[in-house]
């Protein structure tokens, strides 16, 4: 019998020798861990406001700040409630726009995985930066809570 009269045979010979899915790479663990390190406060939210206006942030430089409102949905670290408030560099006030290259641009309705940190002036603010903020149709939820659950420092 060939193979090519039986291509049947060759799935019921190896149906039962798939592997289960592949382990993740450490690298790539270790990266997103590294995003939640130091985060005082890791929340699952959707974007419900953003208020932009000129400030000072935390160098000193002045520029377009945004307020961003989150409706939480659920709490991986820190205080549970319903909203949290962050401040992010970039935005638009009047006709000039701030686009600021390693922070996200953020719309109204926008869900996403949000690891904060207190500033030193006390405001909550993206933990590094942009790397804080994890959004998109490739974001693995279940991931992400096993890695922030998994003891990354705070």
């Amino acid at each position: 019998m060939s193979f090519q009269r039986a291509p049947w045979l060759l799935l019921v010979l190896f149906s039962g020798c798939a592997p289960g899915p592949a382990p993740e790479p450490a690298a790539t663990t270790d990266a997103l861990a590294a995003r939640f390190e130091g985060a005082g406060r890791v929340v699952v939210g959707t974007v419900t406001d953003l208020r932009s206006g000129f400030g000072t942030n935390e160098h000193g430089d002045r520029l377009i700040l945004t307020r961003v409102t989150l409706e939480v949905r659920e709490t991986l670290r820190g205080e549970a409630r319903r909203t949290a408030t962050f401040e992010m560099e970039g935005g638009r006030v009047g006709d000039l726009t701030l686009e600021v290259s390693d922070m996200p641009r953020l719309a109204a309705g926008e869900r996403g995985v949000f690891a904060l940190r207190r500033s030193a002036a006390g405001i909550w603010v993206p933990n590094r930066r942009g790397l804080g903020i994890l959004r998109g149709p490739g974001l693995d939820l279940e991931r992400v809570r096993r890695v922030v659950t998994a003891g990354v420092p705070r």
